[in-house]
């Protein structure tokens, strides 16, 4: 389905622009309550316009309320990367969804594009080594989960290169833009608390990761498989 970027940058712009203000103010329990506010827009802007056809629209839905419910806890909770298994099951399930998904159009013609999958895979273990050695020293009993989440963040990437060729550009382009954006801000706030402070994380953090999501999504409902396999 054709979507309109120029209109739809708006709602991108105007969330920016309140974030901004907002952190300016220290308004912070603001600032998370429109981050819940922006999810549940783009769960509706993705329901209303793909009515959830198919299993591709399905497993990006299921990312997006996944988030919705770790956000929210987190907000509640005030504990984000400080208590292990809500943190571990929050970061990964939506990536495991976003990698499912990405994955039905890669399976739909999987032998297109082999040199930009050796170059997506090269580029993801070389970001997977940087980070991973970057953080070493200050994660203590905590390598494995790091290790683990490194992965997954890798390979929800690579899910999203290897979608080249098999839907059309626009799609492509964004979903990929938003992947860049969405590991951006997860990796900078999990550098925040494992490693060094870093001053405004909080702004960047929502700026880059809701940017991210909302480019996804705008992806998602203006995908054109060109290669159809079944109901994906």
């Amino acid at each position: 389905m054709a979507v309109s970027v120029r209109n739809l940058a708006i709602p991108i712009l105007l969330f920016i622009v309140l974030q901004i203000g907002l952190f300016s103010l220290g308004a912070f329990g603001f600032m998370d309550f429109l981050n819940i506010a922006a999810l549940a827009g783009m769960l509706v802007f993705l329901f209303t316009r793909s009515r959830l056809k198919g299993r591709f629209h399905k497993r990006i839905c299921s990312a997006l309320l996944v988030t919705l419910v770790g956000y929210s806890y987190f907000a509640l909770t005030g504990n984000r990367y400080e208590v292990l298994f809500p943190s571990m099951l929050f970061f990964l399930l939506p990536q495991l969804f976003f990698i499912s998904a990405f994955y039905l159009d890669f399976r739909s013609a999987p032998e297109l594009d082999k040199r930009g999958a050796r170059i997506a895979i090269a580029l993801a273990f070389l970001f997977s080594l940087g980070y991973y050695l970057a953080m070493r020293a200050h994660l203590g009993i905590l390598k494995l989960p790091v290790m683990i989440g490194v992965f997954t963040s890798s390979l929800m990437f690579m899910m999203a290169c290897f979608r080249n060729l098999r839907v059309n550009s626009n799609s492509f382009w964004m979903v990929l833009a938003g992947v860049l954006l969405y590991m951006f801000g997860e990796g900078l706030f999990a550098y925040h608390k494992f490693a060094e402070p870093i001053g405004g994380v909080t702004l960047i953090y929502s700026i880059s990761l809701f940017t991210g999501l909302y480019l996804i999504s705008l992806g998602a409902v203006s995908r054109t498989l060109l290669h159809r396999e079944g109901n994906s």
